[in-house]
């Protein structure tokens, strides 16, 4: 593969809310500065066509894909029953010997219990057939539908929200914020170097 085809990088997004695309926007924005070429597959055409057209990018088909077995992933998700969501998932079966970096975004705090049976479960998937090269999981907002719908559930249910969990499930409103696309960015510099030689 030429040096110019060693600079490009499949971007896999899946957003619904907005949370992941809020962070995967601004690592195509650094990768771009960096000098790499971000080819993207998403969850949705309408998110692939938004960001195409924000940024100019080229979005790789399947069949593509196959052509280069050595093009490292960088795979934004969201977090769904402490793992990833379903379209994510499916996108990762179809990924071997790769080197991917993972960016995650949830509603609770990742270095809770919960976040931290997300971080287990990302590791033990992504590591299955191919190369896991880090994590960052940061949160998300929560539907604010689905917290109200929970906060009326009866208090003997055991998804019932007590007023420390509301609490938490109102903060997450302003995620991801300013700081967690910092270190967002900064995750991926910080990363970046450990893909292997073929981008």
């Amino acid at each position: 593969m030429d040096q110019e085809k060693r600079q490009y990088i499949i971007l896999w997004i899946s957003s619904v809310t907005g949370n992941t695309k809020s962070i995967a926007c601004v690592l195509i924005e650094r990768l771009l500065a960096m000098g790499y070429t971000p080819v993207i597959r998403t969850s949705g055409a309408a998110l692939s066509q938004e960001l195409i057209g924000k940024y100019q990018l080229s979005e790789l088909s399947g069949t593509e894909m196959e052509k280069y077995p050595g093009l490292p992933v960088i795979l934004c998700f969201w977090c769904r029953r402490a793992g990833m969501d379903d379209r994510s998932l499916e996108f990762l079966a179809k990924l071997h010997g790769r080197d991917i970096l993972v960016f995650g975004t949830m509603g609770s705090l990742p270095e809770s219990d919960y976040g931290k049976s997300v971080y287990r479960f990302v590791e033990e998937k992504v590591g299955e057939h191919n190369n896991l090269i880090g994590v960052f999981l940061c949160r998300g907002r929560i539907d604010i539908k689905r917290t109200e719908r929970r906060r009326r559930m009866p208090k003997t249910h055991r998804h019932y929200l007590d007023d420390k969990a509301y609490q938490r499930h109102l903060s997450s409103r302003s995620h991801p914020d300013e700081e967690d696309r910092k270190k967002a960015v900064a995750f991926l510099e910080e990363h970046i170097d450990r893909f292997g030689p073929s981008i």
